[in-house]
């Protein structure tokens, strides 16, 4: 983790999503898992959360020094206003692609119906977790912990999306 942060964040990151599909589409009662839509969700959490978040964290902590009440409140809704949709946004696109429904039209389209859902029912949930993640440990940790927190909304994120 410490000698290749991105790539270890990433990796774990892939591997998450990867597996947060699988369990959603178990839940969803798929007999045949698919594979595409989940490739897709692995490829979000590799190639965009994994490196997003090991740059979006460093950027907060230093933006936001600290870990007194007040410092963990702004890092935690920096990530609500700004880290959250942009990510959110990415899975929709990912899940447009992995049915072969992606276009400007559509994207626009599932973000406008989904996207404040989504995030209103996220701020039930991630930011509990990012101010026990800012509060709780230290920088290196942070990613690979809300890597876990995302196993279980990726679950909920691979749902909204394919609804």
């Amino acid at each position: 983790l410490a000698a290749h942060p991105v790539p270890a964040k990433s990796l774990t990151a892939g591997a998450l999503f990867a597996g947060a599909d699988v369990a959603a589409q178990r839940i969803e009662k798929r007999t045949n898992i698919d594979k595409r839509r989940t490739l897709s969700s692995a490829a979000v959490g590799l190639l965009f959360f994994g490196p997003a978040a090991h740059i979006w964290f460093r950027f907060v902590l230093r933006l936001v020094p600290g870990t007194g009440l007040l410092s963990l409140l702004m890092k935690t809704a920096l990530g609500q206003v700004f880290f959250g949709p942009y990510i959110t946004v990415v899975f929709f696109a990912a899940a447009l692609w992995s049915s072969g429904l992606l276009t400007r039209r559509a994207l626009m389209a599932k973000v406008s119906v989904d996207l404040w859902p989504t995030i209103l029912a996220g701020l039930g949930f991630w930011p509990l977790m990012d101010f026990i993640a800012f509060a709780l440990l230290p920088e290196d940790f942070i990613p690979p912990f809300l890597n876990l927190c995302s196993f279980v909304w990726t679950i909920f994120l691979s749902w909204q999306a394919a609804r």
